[in-house]
């Protein structure tokens, strides 16, 4: 399981640009990483791929 403290400057900026409404490509280590955080980061949408979830949201408001 990945933890907050071993998520990259690139995790960061992607979970960034998601709370901002833009669109991403991931790439399976991104997908990875924001998936194994307890609570995850990032959730699979049917149609639309991967979003934020609101855990997600929480991270970029503390690491602004």
């Amino acid at each position: 399981m990945t933890t907050l403290a071993d998520l990259t400057n690139t995790d960061l900026e992607i979970l960034r640009e998601a709370a901002a409404g833009k669109s991403i490509n991931l790439d399976f280590q991104h997908v990875r990483n924001l998936l194994d955080v307890e609570p995850p980061l990032i959730e699979a949408k049917p149609i639309y791929g991967f979003q934020i979830t609101k855990a997600g949201e929480e991270v970029v408001q503390q690491h602004q």
